[in-house]
């Protein structure tokens, strides 16, 4: 079995070699299946993070958040912790650690946050039949996801899906792993 270390390094090189189009298409296509499911309807907030250019585009789920007037949450990183922080509008947004665009609100979670009726949309460059995920290597989900019980979805391509991924003691399973084609791990546990 590869590496966590190899294969972050083969789902960036399939990555790139898409074209342009083909991303496009595939990435309005996820946002659709994520944007039709009832979890995403049924959930008030929503703990969303901004993609990177390695990762499936959350420009379109940002903006339908935003549109529904889900409460949204996007992440920010400092140190090794990572919390989330409320997003009202896109100029609430700018940037961050890393290079990545990050909340610029001072609203954090509040500590009698309502997880029931939140979806936490997860990153992943692929992710394998069980959930696990290949990230890039931080741990900030794992660790955040750890302490909370959330329920979790990932968007990725199908192209990024593998039959077992390299795992640590450590790595926590998303509930659903939606791709093109539909859901591929779980189901819409809000129906």
């Amino acid at each position: 079995m590869a590496t966590k270390r190899e294969l972050r390094k083969e789902m960036i090189e399939l990555r790139a070699a898409m074209g342009e189009a083909y991303r496009a298409r595939t990435e309005a296509m996820l946002a659709a299946r994520l944007l039709g499911t009832a979890m995403w309807k049924k959930a008030e907030n929503v703990l969303l993070f901004n993609a990177t250019y390695r990762e499936v585009s959350t420009k379109p789920l940002i903006d339908a958040a935003l549109a529904a007037g889900k409460k949204l949450y996007l992440p920010r990183i400092k140190d090794k912790d990572m919390e989330f922080y409320l997003v009202a509008s896109r100029d609430d947004i700018g940037p961050g650690s890393f290079g990545i665009l990050e909340p610029t609100s001072k609203v954090p979670l509040p500590a009698d946050f309502p997880f029931d009726t939140t979806l936490c949309i997860v990153p992943a460059l692929a992710c394998d039949r069980e959930g696990y995920r290949l990230g890039f290597g931080g741990g900030y989900y794992d660790r955040y996801l750890a302490k909370r019980n959330l329920r979790t979805v990932t968007i990725v391509y199908d192209r990024c899906m593998v039959n077992l991924l390299p795992r640590e003691e450590f790595d926590i399973p998303v509930n659903a792993v939606i791709t093109e084609r539909g859901f591929v791990v779980g189901r819409d546990w809000s129906k």
